[in-house]
């Protein structure tokens, strides 16, 4: 669907809102939460939570504002599950066709309030460099209020003997299950030397195989309270964000979404999202990890 109101269609993620890739909900931040809020605002529907700290729209899409977007839902006929998609973004854009008034510039610092850390280990070229894995991962995180830093990475020195004992490895890809392939690693790598206990070790490998010789993208199978993962070379630009939601999300169920705008779906070359998004009980999930810190 585009966007024909001049509020909304120059706005990027509002015109990915638009198509579901994905819609968006509680959690997210941002400028585009900002927009809708206004929008509701300028219908009618009073927002004295969201509108407190700034004295406009803080662009946080918290709990009142899932409330007016469901309430506007229901005055509309749509349905009323709190989410801004492609049926409820169309309906806004309707009925406010014109500009409307600018919104004040806010510290937009202050939606980025947790934080969690990855460090790299690398045994292997990966086709996505590290930087821009860091740099995706950051661009979904972000957009629920988490900081992504980075622990200070090395290269794990491996000879030839050990390249094939590494490559014949195999994977049960078990959450909180330690499993050989994590072993070698962590005797490679150095284990957790000098890295807090809370970060995410992401550990780089020439290729991934299960234990029904499947070739995988990457893997969350580790040990509990020594959260790593292990990523295939040949992964797609959103597995090392992918593989270090399954360590945020813990034992949470079902672990993948049937949504191929998730981050979480469970094939990442088949995510249709120009940058994936998280559902609710996903966000909420993640902020309860212990590997997550507020600012």
């Amino acid at each position: 669907m585009a966007l024909s109101s001049v509020r909304f269609k120059s706005n990027t993620r509002l015109q990915t809102v638009a198509r579901n890739e994905p819609s968006m909900n509680w959690g997210e931040v941002g400028v585009a939460v900002r927009l809708v809020q206004q929008a509701l605002i300028d219908l009618g529907f009073k927002m004295p939570i969201s509108t407190t700290k700034f004295g406009s729209p803080d662009g946080v899409f918290g709990d009142e504002t899932k409330k007016l977007v469901t309430a506007f839902q229901s005055q509309h006929g749509l349905v009323a599950d709190g989410i801004v998609g492609k049926a409820t973004l169309g309906q806004l854009d309707r009925l406010l066709p014109g500009k409307g008034s600018p919104l004040p510039a806010i510290d937009e610092s202050s939606w980025i309030v947790r934080r969690f850390r990855i460090t790299f280990r690398s045994g292997a070229m990966p086709q996505i460099p590290e930087s821009v894995a860091l740099e995706n991962a950051r661009k979904v995180y972000g957009r629920y209020g988490f900081r992504v830093e980075e622990g200070p990475g090395m290269s794990i020195l491996i000879t030839a003997d050990q390249q094939v004992k590494l490559d014949a490895s195999q994977t049960e890809c078990r959450l909180n299950q330690e499993d050989d392939l994590q072993k070698l690693l962590f005797s490679l790598g150095g284990g957790r030397s000098g890295v807090p206990a809370n970060d995410i070790l992401v550990f780089y490998v020439n290729k991934l195989t299960d234990t029904s010789n499947s070739e995988l993208n990457g893997c969350a199978s580790h040990k509990i309270g020594d959260p790593a993962v292990a990523v295939s070379a040949g992964g797609s630009p959103w597995t090392c964000a992918h593989e270090v939601g399954h360590v945020l999300l813990g034992n949470l169920t079902p672990t993948h979404s049937d949504k191929k705008s998730n981050l979480m779906f469970r094939s990442t070359n088949q995510i249709t999202a120009p940058i994936p998004g998280l559902s609710e009980v996903q966000v909420r999930q993640m902020r309860k990890s212990l590997l997550v810190s507020h600012l």
